[in-house]
Order: structure tokens, then sequence, then C-alpha cells
């Protein structure tokens, strides 16, 4: 694998930790169109993205970020921990990492967008691509998004626009569906989901 180059994505801390538990093995994420999208068509087609259709009666295609076998390393909620130095000690040009998700230390915490390479620990491969409207996500592909990973609740799922600053939730949803609505609007802002923009979705292993 030395010569594969390796791709960054981000995570919330949230989904780092169903990643870390082994209960997340998808993400969605939205479709950038090109400028001469007129809006009209799409056409899934797999792993090599979809074709969409220009304003001449034209089709193009458009490829997803990632594709199937790239490796890709994660980039998350972090700090940088400096070894204790004795008075009279060189600065070391090391250092370790701490990690939001699983922190339970307040630090001065640095957003995933700025986590280098070398920060990051955990790695995914890329298992299959695929192109499809968001809202038709299944009950069974938002386990597989990590919902409800995490929480101890008797009945329902978590409301992800209810969860409290001490990682509580105060509000569920009946079923993984509609939990996993609340989850888009609190990563892409309130009315995402009702937009059901089209989405690629990656399924992956953690390696």
């Amino acid at each position: 694998m030395e010569n594969i180059k390796e791709k960054p994505i981000l995570f919330s801390s949230q989904m780092i930790k169903a990643i870390l538990n082994g209960n997340k093995s998808q993400t969605r994420r939205i479709v950038k169109f090109p400028k001469d999208f007129d809006g009209q068509e799409v056409y899934p087609n797999g792993q090599f993205g979809c074709k969409y259709s220009v304003a001449d009666g034209r089709l193009q295609r458009l490829y997803p970020k990632y594709l199937k076998d790239d490796i890709l390393y994660v980039k998350e909620t972090f700090c940088k921990l400096r070894p204790q130095m004795l008075p009279g000690d060189d600065l070391p040009d090391w250092c370790d990492y701490d990690y939001k998700s699983t922190c339970d230390i307040k630090h001065k915490w640095i957003s995933p967008i700025y986590m280098p390479k070398e920060g990051s620990r955990i790695k995914l491969l890329i298992t299959n691509v695929k192109c499809q409207k968001l809202q038709d996500i299944t009950e069974e592909d938002c386990i597989k998004e990590g919902i409800g990973s995490g929480f101890q609740i008797n009945s329902g799922f978590p409301d992800y626009q209810h969860i409290d600053k001490y990682g509580v939730c105060n509000l569920t949803q009946d079923t993984a569906k509609m939990s996993y609505a609340t989850l888009w609007d609190k990563i892409n802002g309130n009315g995402s989901w009702d937009k059901n923009n089209w989405v690629f979705v990656y399924e992956f292993e953690k390696i």
C-alpha cells in the first residue's frame, strides 16, 4: 500500500465514536454539480458516479470524490500535546495527539479541517460507491450510518437536534430514518433533509 495515495475525509466526534465501535460503515456526501447542470435529469451510474443533463441536452459525467478501493485517513477534532519538559530541555519536534471524541479532559480543541495526516488514527477502505437521492436511504442503511450508536435509549432513536452538552439525548424519534434526518440537518443545516439532494453513498470498512 506504499504507493497508494491516501485521501482525507472529515467526521464529527459522534460519528468517530460510531466508527471506532464498529457501528458505522456508510457515509453520505452531497453531490456538488458543476455550473453547467440544468437541474433537470440525473442518472446514477454506480461506482462511476452519475450522468447529468446540461442546457443543450447533452449528458456529462460527474465522478465521486472517493472511488472503490481508495484508502482514506480520517480527520477529526483534536489537539496537540507536547511532552512535559524540564527547564533547559530543548523543545522536541514531535508531539502526541488527543481526540475530542474519546477524551474526557477539556482541551483547546482544533477543527478537524486543520488535522495533519500524521495526526490521523483511523484509516478506511472504500468498498462500494453509489449515487441516490438522500431520502431514498433505508432503515438498514441508517443503522449502517451509525444511527443510535453510543446512546442508551429504551425505545426509539435519538433526535440529534436535542442532545445536550453532556451528550444526553432529550428527545427520540420512532424510526432510524427519522433520526438520521435530524442528524443530517444538524450537520448540513436546518431544512437540508427536505431538499432531498442527490448524494454519493460511500460504504467502507475500518482497516
